[in-house]
């Protein structure tokens, strides 16, 4: 771990004392982004992306340049089966595009995710851009999840299995971010780099 990304990990424990959770934007309807920035996004060194049911890491290296991570275990500790291909580029809205969309269900169904120990005061669910309260059972093998202290509902099973609570978050949780509008020179520039990506050797392998 680099040293910049221990005085981070101090960052994000005071953003956690002061606020609780991440912070969250939205790119696109199906791509959300979880960081710990007030104001831009892009300054963070670590960020947090579900993308339709696809929970991965981008961690900013020396250079500039953001690394992909598979999977949201841990912050910024990684095992070498976690960023075996070294898929890595300066700009993270174009890795984001990089990267494959869930769901990542058993069942092909997008499901709910815990966000990783240390970025909330207490353990919280995932559901697109929304985050949640959750209460584990776990004798009686259940959870609950709470959208407020007034609404709540509880499934049977492991949280990130349920395709149950899946379908109750999509038929009672409305969108809650609205993504960032697509400018025309935005939408240029994105044509532009999509065209770059595509031809890349790894375009779709993830």
């Amino acid at each position: 771990m680099r040293p910049e990304q221990v005085n981070y990990q101090s960052k994000i424990d005071v953003h956690v004392a002061a606020y609780g959770k991440p912070e969250v934007v939205s790119l696109a309807e199906d791509t959300h982004v979880f960081h710990f920035e007030l104001q831009d996004w892009r300054e963070a060194e670590i960020l947090f992306v579900n993308k339709n049911g696809h929970h991965f890491r981008l961690i900013k290296q020396e250079g500039g340049k953001w690394l992909f991570a598979k999977t949201w275990n841990g912050i910024f500790n990684t095992q070498d089966w976690m960023v075996e291909a070294r898929l890595m580029h300066t700009d993270p809205e174009a890795l984001i595009k990089l990267c494959g969309v869930g769901p990542q269900g058993n069942d092909g169904t997008e499901t709910l995710c815990l966000l990783p120990k240390g970025t909330t005061k207490r353990r919280k669910a995932v559901w697109r851009a929304t985050i949640l309260d959750v209460r584990f059972d776990v004798d009686n093998d259940r959870f609950t999840i709470y959208v407020d202290p007034t609404v709540s509902a509880t499934f049977s099973g492991k949280l990130w299995k349920s395709s149950e609570a899946a379908r109750w978050c999509l038929a009672n949780l409305a969108p809650t971010h609205t993504p960032i509008a697509n400018k025309p020179e935005v939408k240029a520039q994105d044509d532009k780099v999509m065209m770059e990506l595509e031809g890349s050797s790894v375009w779709g392998m993830f």
